[in-house]
């Protein structure tokens, strides 16, 4: 297979083999394959890997502030990620390039890590796959690090189309803030809670 650019813009580049024509192109959100086979033409959006970390942070980044508007723990600033993954009902026939791993399951409560950013990026970037969405939150802390609970659809894909909270601007990350107590309605309200107030403070992070 080689590379050509027949006319395409500048940032395209079109690479030709025996049986399809594939076209290259950097956007900013990643790295878009449209493949050109003889009877269909089929678009796919690779997930860059530095673009996948980068909103990691972002989602990191919003997270903090927005859990301490809330509780009143001191919540440090140093993250380490806990990874929940197949959190999704993954029963319905899979569609486009969606892959499934249900080997991955974990038993109810149980995680991956804790990890840093780098691992994080290390498990969840599959070239150019990640899970269609990734709830963000603050699961526990201790004296060092704020530790994150990413819930993670059990499917992967490449494909723009189906990656959620792109309105949010760093999908597939939704960030959410703490669960709240029963009846509370509003830091005006009722003042800020502790992130334990359900009294099941986890064991320790090990």
């Amino acid at each position: 297979m080689e590379g050509v650019n027949h006319g395409q813009p500048n940032n395209s580049f079109k690479l030709t083999g025996a049986s399809k024509v594939v076209i290259v192109t950097w956007m900013p959100f990643g790295v878009v394959l449209r493949q050109l086979n003889s009877s269909v033409g089929r678009l796919l959006i690779a997930m860059d890997r530095i673009i996948f970390e980068q909103h990691l942070a972002k989602a990191t980044e919003i997270v903090l502030p927005f859990s301490r508007e809330f509780v009143t723990n001191l919540l440090p600033s140093s993250c380490r990620y806990l990874i929940f993954p197949n959190q999704s009902y993954d029963g319905n026939p899979l569609a486009g390039d969606e892959q499934v791993f249900p080997e991955e399951t974990l038993t109810e409560g149980e995680y991956l890590g804790p990890f840093d950013a780098a691992r994080v990026v290390e498990h969840l970037w599959r070239n150019g796959k990640v899970p269609e969405w990734v709830n963000v939150t603050v699961y526990s802390y201790d004296e060092r690090y704020t530790y994150l609970e990413l819930l993670c659809c059990g499917r992967f894909t490449a494909m723009e189309e189906y990656l959620y909270h792109k309105v949010e601007g760093y999908p597939p990350f939704h960030v959410l803030g703490p669960n709240l107590p029963p009846n509370w309605e509003s830091v005006e309200a009722n003042g800020k809670f502790n992130l334990y107030w359900h009294g099941r403070k986890p064991k320790g992070i090990s």
